[in-house]
Protein backbone atom coordinates (compact mmCIF):
# COMPACT_ATOMS: atom_id res chain seq x y z
CA UNK A 1 0.00 0.00 0.00
CA UNK A 2 1.62 3.18 -1.29
CA UNK A 3 1.42 6.36 1.41
CA UNK A 4 -1.32 8.30 -0.50
CA UNK A 5 -3.43 5.18 -0.10
CA UNK A 6 -3.05 5.05 3.44
CA UNK A 7 -4.12 8.72 3.91
CA UNK A 8 -7.40 7.71 1.36
CA UNK A 9 -8.00 5.13 3.99
CA UNK A 10 -9.07 7.47 6.26
CA UNK A 11 -11.91 8.00 4.55
CA UNK A 12 -13.76 10.45 2.05
CA UNK A 13 -16.08 13.43 1.18
CA UNK A 14 -16.00 15.48 4.20
CA UNK A 15 -14.29 13.62 6.86
CA UNK A 16 -12.09 15.37 9.85
CA UNK A 17 -8.73 13.63 10.00
CA UNK A 18 -7.86 14.44 13.86
CA UNK A 19 -4.38 15.97 14.81
CA UNK A 20 -3.43 12.66 16.67
CA UNK A 21 -4.07 11.00 13.22
CA UNK A 22 -2.71 13.53 11.07
CA UNK A 23 0.53 13.08 13.25
CA UNK A 24 0.11 9.80 13.34
CA UNK A 25 0.30 9.47 9.40
CA UNK A 26 3.32 11.61 8.58
CA UNK A 27 5.06 9.44 11.39
CA UNK A 28 3.97 6.13 9.04
CA UNK A 29 5.08 8.66 6.47
CA UNK A 30 8.91 9.62 7.68
CA UNK A 31 9.10 6.04 9.15
CA UNK A 32 7.25 3.32 7.41
CA UNK A 33 8.12 4.83 3.66
CA UNK A 34 11.58 6.19 4.26
CA UNK A 35 9.75 9.91 3.08
CA UNK A 36 11.07 13.39 4.69
CA UNK A 37 8.42 14.86 6.62
CA UNK A 38 8.24 17.70 4.35
CA UNK A 39 7.39 14.96 1.48
CA UNK A 40 4.97 13.06 3.87
CA UNK A 41 2.90 16.63 4.76
CA UNK A 42 2.71 17.55 0.94
CA UNK A 43 1.77 13.52 -0.19
CA UNK A 44 -0.50 13.81 2.72
CA UNK A 45 -2.49 17.38 1.77
CA UNK A 46 -2.65 16.22 -1.59
CA UNK A 47 -4.50 12.90 -1.21
CA UNK A 48 -6.83 14.53 1.78
CA UNK A 49 -7.87 17.09 -1.14
CA UNK A 50 -8.38 14.24 -3.33
CA UNK A 51 -10.47 12.43 -0.68
CA UNK A 52 -12.37 15.80 0.08
CA UNK A 53 -11.28 15.17 4.04
CA UNK A 54 -10.88 18.02 6.76
CA UNK A 55 -7.57 18.28 8.47
CA UNK A 56 -8.32 19.65 11.77
CA UNK A 57 -5.20 21.31 12.02
CA UNK A 58 -6.21 23.67 9.33
CA UNK A 59 -9.60 24.47 10.93
CA UNK A 60 -7.17 25.27 14.61
CA UNK A 61 -5.77 27.95 12.54
CA UNK A 62 -8.52 29.64 10.84
CA UNK A 63 -10.62 29.55 13.82
CA UNK A 64 -7.85 30.46 15.78
CA UNK A 65 -7.16 33.39 13.90
CA UNK A 66 -10.76 34.44 13.80
CA UNK A 67 -10.80 34.64 17.51
CA UNK A 68 -7.47 36.11 17.68
CA UNK A 69 -8.65 39.34 15.23
CA UNK A 70 -11.98 39.72 16.96
CA UNK A 71 -9.90 39.45 20.73
CA UNK A 72 -8.28 42.86 18.99
CA UNK A 73 -4.55 44.25 19.71
CA UNK A 74 -4.84 43.76 23.98
CA UNK A 75 -5.92 40.17 23.04
CA UNK A 76 -9.30 40.34 25.25
CA UNK A 77 -11.82 37.97 24.54
CA UNK A 78 -15.00 38.03 24.92
CA UNK A 79 -17.81 35.83 25.91
CA UNK A 80 -19.65 36.67 22.64
CA UNK A 81 -16.69 36.45 20.33
CA UNK A 82 -15.83 32.75 22.12
CA UNK A 83 -19.48 31.55 21.22
CA UNK A 84 -18.98 32.88 17.45
CA UNK A 85 -15.63 30.63 17.11
CA UNK A 86 -17.45 27.47 18.85
CA UNK A 87 -19.91 28.31 16.18
CA UNK A 88 -17.61 28.38 12.75
CA UNK A 89 -15.52 25.77 14.49
CA UNK A 90 -18.65 23.36 14.06
CA UNK A 91 -19.41 24.63 10.95
CA UNK A 92 -15.72 23.89 9.24
CA UNK A 93 -16.18 20.57 10.88
CA UNK A 94 -19.32 19.70 9.65
CA UNK A 95 -20.25 19.25 13.49
CA UNK A 96 -18.81 15.91 13.39
CA UNK A 97 -17.65 17.08 16.79
CA UNK A 98 -19.63 17.57 20.24
CA UNK A 99 -20.14 20.63 21.49
CA UNK A 100 -18.69 20.07 24.38
CA UNK A 101 -15.16 18.34 22.33
CA UNK A 102 -15.33 21.90 20.36
CA UNK A 103 -15.80 24.13 23.36
CA UNK A 104 -12.67 22.82 24.86
CA UNK A 105 -10.56 22.73 22.03
CA UNK A 106 -11.27 26.30 21.18
CA UNK A 107 -9.92 26.51 24.66
CA UNK A 108 -7.02 25.23 23.67
CA UNK A 109 -6.56 27.26 20.92
CA UNK A 110 -7.30 30.48 22.75
CA UNK A 111 -4.99 29.41 25.43
CA UNK A 112 -2.22 28.46 23.08
CA UNK A 113 -2.60 31.88 21.36
CA UNK A 114 -2.50 33.92 24.57
CA UNK A 115 -5.00 35.60 24.94
CA UNK A 116 -6.86 36.91 27.54
CA UNK A 117 -10.74 35.89 28.19
CA UNK A 118 -12.52 38.64 29.55
CA UNK A 119 -14.28 38.70 32.98
CA UNK A 120 -18.18 39.32 33.25
CA UNK A 121 -20.45 39.25 36.28
CA UNK A 122 -22.33 42.08 38.54
CA UNK A 123 -20.98 42.18 41.51
CA UNK A 124 -17.97 39.97 41.18
CA UNK A 125 -16.49 40.20 38.01
CA UNK A 126 -14.72 36.72 36.95
CA UNK A 127 -13.28 34.56 33.85
CA UNK A 128 -15.66 31.78 35.98
CA UNK A 129 -17.52 31.39 32.33
CA UNK A 130 -13.66 30.01 30.38
CA UNK A 131 -12.35 28.25 33.22
CA UNK A 132 -15.47 26.12 33.91
CA UNK A 133 -14.96 24.79 30.79
CA UNK A 134 -13.31 21.26 30.85
CA UNK A 135 -9.74 21.45 29.23
CA UNK A 136 -8.94 19.12 26.25
CA UNK A 137 -8.79 15.58 26.39
CA UNK A 138 -5.99 13.83 24.02
CA UNK A 139 -7.44 11.69 21.55
CA UNK A 140 -5.65 8.07 21.86
CA UNK A 141 -7.45 6.11 18.84
CA UNK A 142 -6.23 2.89 17.39
CA UNK A 143 -5.25 4.73 14.23
CA UNK A 144 -2.50 6.70 16.53
CA UNK A 145 -1.32 3.63 18.36
CA UNK A 146 -0.89 0.78 15.04
CA UNK A 147 1.19 4.35 13.16
CA UNK A 148 3.34 5.00 15.71
CA UNK A 149 3.66 8.25 18.28
CA UNK A 150 3.28 12.15 17.17
CA UNK A 151 5.76 13.92 15.27
CA UNK A 152 5.88 17.75 14.83
CA UNK A 153 4.47 19.09 11.38
CA UNK A 154 7.19 20.24 8.77
CA UNK A 155 8.70 23.69 9.12
CA UNK A 156 10.58 24.69 6.15
CA UNK A 157 10.73 28.13 5.87
CA UNK A 158 14.17 28.67 4.54
CA UNK A 159 12.54 28.55 0.67
CA UNK A 160 8.94 29.48 1.26
CA UNK A 161 7.67 33.19 1.56
CA UNK A 162 4.79 32.24 2.68
CA UNK A 163 6.14 30.46 5.84
CA UNK A 164 8.74 33.07 6.34
CA UNK A 165 6.44 35.35 6.68
CA UNK A 166 3.91 33.17 8.91
CA UNK A 167 7.65 33.29 11.27
CA UNK A 168 7.21 37.36 11.17
CA UNK A 169 3.86 37.38 12.19
CA UNK A 170 4.50 35.36 15.27
CA UNK A 171 7.27 37.03 16.07
CA UNK A 172 5.17 40.18 15.58
CA UNK A 173 2.39 38.84 17.73
CA UNK A 174 5.09 37.86 20.68
CA UNK A 175 5.84 41.90 20.45
CA UNK A 176 1.97 42.67 20.80
CA UNK A 177 2.20 40.24 23.61
CA UNK A 178 4.83 41.90 25.74
CA UNK A 179 3.32 45.30 24.59
CA UNK A 180 -0.44 44.50 26.34
CA UNK A 181 1.55 43.56 29.92
CA UNK A 182 -0.45 40.49 30.45
CA UNK A 183 1.88 37.78 31.51
CA UNK A 184 -0.59 35.45 30.81
CA UNK A 185 -0.83 36.38 27.15
CA UNK A 186 3.46 36.13 26.74
CA UNK A 187 3.55 32.79 28.45
CA UNK A 188 1.53 30.47 26.28
CA UNK A 189 3.85 31.25 23.36
CA UNK A 190 6.47 29.36 24.80
CA UNK A 191 7.24 25.72 24.75
CA UNK A 192 6.61 23.70 27.99
CA UNK A 193 10.45 23.05 28.24
CA UNK A 194 11.42 26.72 26.97
CA UNK A 195 15.01 28.09 27.58
CA UNK A 196 15.15 31.60 28.19
CA UNK A 197 18.01 33.94 28.60
CA UNK A 198 16.96 37.07 28.67
CA UNK A 199 18.06 40.94 28.28
CA UNK A 200 17.84 42.30 31.30
CA UNK A 201 18.32 39.33 33.48
CA UNK A 202 22.14 37.56 34.45
CA UNK A 203 19.45 34.51 35.26
CA UNK A 204 18.57 31.66 32.51
CA UNK A 205 15.42 30.75 33.13
CA UNK A 206 13.74 26.98 32.31
CA UNK A 207 10.19 25.89 31.80
CA UNK A 208 7.35 28.16 30.44
CA UNK A 209 5.98 28.36 34.49
CA UNK A 210 9.87 29.44 35.27
CA UNK A 211 9.38 32.34 33.02
CA UNK A 212 6.75 33.93 34.87
CA UNK A 213 8.91 35.61 37.79
CA UNK A 214 11.30 37.75 34.83
CA UNK A 215 8.47 38.73 32.57
CA UNK A 216 6.35 39.70 36.08
CA UNK A 217 9.32 41.96 36.63
CA UNK A 218 10.03 42.97 32.92
CA UNK A 219 6.15 44.14 32.29
CA UNK A 220 5.72 45.97 35.19
CA UNK A 221 7.39 48.76 33.04
CA UNK A 222 4.83 50.91 31.62
CA UNK A 223 4.39 50.88 27.76
CA UNK A 224 6.88 48.33 26.36
CA UNK A 225 7.07 48.80 23.02
CA UNK A 226 8.66 46.38 20.67
CA UNK A 227 10.39 47.52 17.08
CA UNK A 228 11.75 44.97 14.78
CA UNK A 229 14.50 44.83 12.39
CA UNK A 230 13.88 42.20 9.24
CA UNK A 231 15.18 38.79 11.04
CA UNK A 232 17.17 35.92 8.98
CA UNK A 233 15.42 32.85 9.17
CA UNK A 234 17.25 29.30 8.98
CA UNK A 235 15.19 25.82 9.28
CA UNK A 236 15.24 22.31 9.08
CA UNK A 237 12.69 19.45 9.09
CA UNK A 238 11.78 20.03 12.84
CA UNK A 239 12.84 23.39 13.81
CA UNK A 240 13.41 27.10 12.69
CA UNK A 241 15.78 29.55 13.88
CA UNK A 242 15.00 33.63 13.76
CA UNK A 243 17.62 36.35 14.59
CA UNK A 244 17.88 39.39 14.55
CA UNK A 245 17.84 42.81 15.99
CA UNK A 246 14.87 44.77 17.66
CA UNK A 247 14.81 47.59 19.84
CA UNK A 248 12.75 47.82 23.45
CA UNK A 249 11.29 50.95 24.85
CA UNK A 250 9.23 51.68 27.67
CA UNK A 251 8.17 54.84 30.40
CA UNK A 252 11.75 55.71 32.16
CA UNK A 253 11.00 55.60 36.15
CA UNK A 254 11.68 58.46 38.41
CA UNK A 255 15.12 56.98 38.62
CA UNK A 256 15.95 56.90 34.66
CA UNK A 257 14.78 60.31 34.19
CA UNK A 258 18.10 61.98 34.33
CA UNK A 259 19.44 59.23 32.19
CA UNK A 260 20.98 59.30 28.32
CA UNK A 261 17.58 59.26 26.91
CA UNK A 262 15.28 61.96 28.68
CA UNK A 263 12.58 61.76 30.98
CA UNK A 264 10.45 60.39 28.92
CA UNK A 265 11.60 57.02 27.40
CA UNK A 266 13.99 54.20 27.98
CA UNK A 267 15.49 52.71 24.86
CA UNK A 268 17.43 49.20 25.00
CA UNK A 269 18.04 47.86 21.48
CA UNK A 270 19.06 43.75 21.69
CA UNK A 271 19.95 41.12 20.04
CA UNK A 272 17.38 38.24 19.51
CA UNK A 273 17.81 34.00 18.67
CA UNK A 274 14.45 32.68 19.08
CA UNK A 275 14.23 28.55 18.02
CA UNK A 276 10.63 27.29 17.47
CA UNK A 277 8.86 24.07 16.55
CA UNK A 278 5.39 23.34 16.00
CA UNK A 279 3.36 21.77 19.01
CA UNK A 280 1.36 18.94 17.89
CA UNK A 281 -1.81 20.95 16.91
CA UNK A 282 0.46 23.22 13.95
CA UNK A 283 0.97 26.56 16.31
CA UNK A 284 4.18 28.05 16.65
CA UNK A 285 5.96 27.85 20.42
CA UNK A 286 9.27 29.31 21.70
CA UNK A 287 11.99 26.03 22.63
CA UNK A 288 15.10 28.84 23.35
CA UNK A 289 15.06 32.33 23.34
CA UNK A 290 18.18 34.18 23.72
CA UNK A 291 18.05 37.58 24.27
CA UNK A 292 20.98 40.03 24.65
CA UNK A 293 21.63 44.01 24.92
CA UNK A 294 23.54 45.66 21.82
CA UNK A 295 26.85 46.70 22.72
CA UNK A 296 26.95 50.35 23.44
CA UNK A 297 29.48 50.96 20.42
CA UNK A 298 26.80 49.84 17.92
CA UNK A 299 23.76 51.78 19.32
CA UNK A 300 21.90 54.09 17.04
CA UNK A 301 22.26 57.39 18.36
CA UNK A 302 19.54 58.22 20.55
CA UNK A 303 16.67 60.57 19.31
CA UNK A 304 16.82 64.57 20.58
CA UNK A 305 14.25 64.70 23.17
CA UNK A 306 11.21 66.48 21.71
CA UNK A 307 10.83 70.17 23.32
Amino acid sequence: MAFEDLVRAQGINGRMVGTDEEQALLRAGTGRYGMSLEQADASLRSAASGQRLILQRDIDREVGDFVAAAAGPRGRLTPAVFEQGVSLYGRRTERQLTDPQIRSRLKSIVERRGLIPARRGYLWRTRGWFDRIPAETPSTGPRAELVGPAVAPPADVSLQPAARAEIVAFLESWGRAVSSGVVDRVLPLYDPQAVLLATVSPTPYQTREGLRPYFTRFLSNQNITVQWAEPFIVSDRFLVSASGLYTFEWDASPQQAGGPNGPGRTVTPARFTYVLRRDPSGAWQILQHHSSELPAMNRPAAPAPQA
